[in-house]
């Protein structure tokens, strides 16, 4: 895996499709807290999807994002198996030290599972066990470049958020 030429793919892909993920983006985030987080699973497998097809070259536009709230009860299964297991490691990433290099190893790996894992539902319809056990499976491939992978694309992404707010 070429880290570095899977940046550019997405940048690439950010500058073509700018104003459409960026829409559904914001939609997503605003729609997911008005609602407390229960919308947070379909609009987000819909925005992973739509980043999928955009990638594959496939048609999409913002509103991919409201075409999966038939997939409501398996993502927000693994939506609350997620925030679960991440409030676990908060409690351990409470320890000096020891627990922000426990967070740094293991946050990047969580949320890259999570989102493979939603995904999973909303585009193959597969159950939430299923999901979680075939993005382990993926991500055991090659577990140091996908972990470098997803902590890159967390930094660049924390990064965007920092500077949107700004």
């Amino acid at each position: 895996m070429d880290v570095l030429a899977n940046l550019q793919q997405i940048f690439t892909l950010y500058r073509k499709h700018f104003l459409t993920l960026f829409l559904a983006t914001l939609l997503t985030i605003v729609l997911s807290g008005l609602s407390l987080g229960l919308l947070a699973g379909p609009l987000c497998g819909g925005l992973f999807l739509l980043c999928l097809k955009l990638l594959q070259g496939e048609p999409a536009d913002y509103k991919e994002i409201f075409r999966h709230f038939a997939s409501f009860v398996p993502t927000i299964i693994i939506v609350l198996i997620a925030g679960f297991v991440f409030f676990l490691t908060s409690i351990i990433s409470a320890i000096p030290l020891l627990g922000w290099l426990f967070n740094l190893a293991v946050s990047p790996a969580l949320f890259l599972l999570t989102s493979l894992a939603m995904t999973f539902v909303v585009a193959q319809k597969l159950k939430p066990v299923e999901a979680i056990r075939r993005s382990i499976g993926v991500c055991l491939t090659d577990p140091k470049m996908i972990w470098l992978y997803s902590l890159v694309i967390g930094l660049l992404g924390s990064l965007g958020a920092f500077l949107f707010y700004f």
